[in-house]
């Protein structure tokens, strides 16, 4: 059994994050597994902030700083998280001590290149500074949205992290997600 800890997930799903977890889920459940929401992401498997808008942030911050010292341990040990959109750019700042360098706000598809091959997905950032941060089962991105579902290979990442195998994808499945990446690839 695995389990993952999300933080007020009403609230901090612009763009469809939460269905990280649901395709995390899915391929949990396929290698016999079950995937149990935890109350605290002290000793959950997976933990996942997702995008906010700025009412939320603002009502949330006190509340999210508290997490800081939990994000900063699992990012030292490259514990399974994601951290998406304003939450990355709220914590990455607290976790690593390095300043984000801010730009023109830049709102489009994006394929970035990374160790693990290009990862693709929605950016609407003002950040100047990296798309993604990879440190094992540690994401942190900019890219909204169910971003494991569209990248194999983060999500293989996460499943290695909490000790499962690789998604075995039905031909369906990698259908789907090859129409998706080409949508982002073809503009």
């Amino acid at each position: 059994m695995s389990s993952y800890f999300s933080f007020a997930p009403e609230h901090f799903d612009n763009n469809g994050d939460q269905g990280n977890i649901d395709v995390l889920r899915h391929f949990v459940e396929r290698q016999g597994s079950n995937l149990v929401e935890a109350a605290s992401p002290i000793d959950s498997d997976f933990v996942i902030f997702g995008d906010a808008s700025r009412a939320a942030m603002a009502h949330y911050e006190s509340t999210l700083i508290d997490y800081v010292e939990i994000l900063s341990q699992r990012l030292d040990r490259g514990s399974p998280t994601l951290l998406v959109g304003s939450c990355y750019e709220f914590f990455w700042p607290r976790l690593t001590g390095t300043t984000m360098t801010e730009a023109a706000r830049s709102s489009e598809f994006r394929s970035i290149d990374t160790e693990l091959g290009a990862v693709l997905g929605y950016r609407n950032s003002t950040l100047a500074t990296e798309d993604i941060f990879i440190r094992d089962g540690f994401i942190g991105t900019t890219l909204f949205g169910p971003v494991l579902a569209i990248n194999p290979e983060l999500l293989d990442r996460v499943l290695n992290a909490i000790n499962l195998k690789p998604a075995s994808w039905s031909q369906e499945e990698l259908e789907l997600v090859g129409k998706v990446r080409s949508d982002f690839t073809d503009g």
